[in-house]
């Protein structure tokens, strides 16, 4: 399955072509229409609502975890909204995708990694000697999931649970932490 997250909007074509012609007055394709109005979403979210912090618990997890091995945060999200949230979790590693952004905050394009990039990513670890163990919430994340010494589904959905019973499913920090040093012994 392909790492990279995407929308998918059904519209009338009356709705399409008068977004199409918004998005060139404005001098943008209509993603990058769509990443620029998502954009300024979260941001007027963020300014009416404060900033979007971490699950409670997930720096204390993260922190005790680092204590005991080598943590990188593999996700499909961007630098740019990443940095605030990293920030609150003590500077964990996170790779990701980057936004291309022009001096006056307008979404320009982005850069993802690479295709498959977290299954990418752990196979590369994996060739130069490490043991890798993931966790994950969505269907992107079951490639490394399933390619790592250990995973685990963490807040998944049903059906995502229902569709891989074989592995093993957790919704607290403490649990997923207690099967992840079980899994570094």
């Amino acid at each position: 399955m392909n790492d990279k997250a995407y929308l998918s909007i059904r519209m009338n074509r009356q709705l399409h072509d008068k977004f199409q012609s918004a998005a060139a007055y404005e001098g943008r394709s209509m993603s990058r229409q769509i990443l620029y109005l998502m954009n300024q979403c979260v941001l007027e979210f963020e300014k009416k609502n404060g900033p979007i912090d971490p699950l409670p618990g997930a720096r204390e997890f993260l922190d005790k975890l680092r204590s005991e091995a080598q943590v990188l945060i593999l996700s499909d999200t961007f630098e740019q909204f990443a940095k605030p949230l990293m920030e609150k979790l003590n500077w964990p590693t996170i790779f990701c995708n980057t936004l291309e952004v022009a001096d006056s905050g307008e979404i320009t394009g982005y850069k993802m990694r690479c295709e498959k990039s977290k299954l990418t990513t752990v196979k590369a670890l994996q060739s130069i000697g490490y043991d890798t163990i993931a966790a994950g919430d969505s269907f992107n994340d079951l490639g490394m999931i399933q390619a790592s010494k250990a995973g685990f589904l963490f807040k998944s959905t049903d059906a995502i649970k229902a569709a891989h019973p074989e592995l093993p499913a957790f919704e607290e920090f403490g649990d997923l932490l207690s099967a992840i040093e079980g899994a570094l012994d």
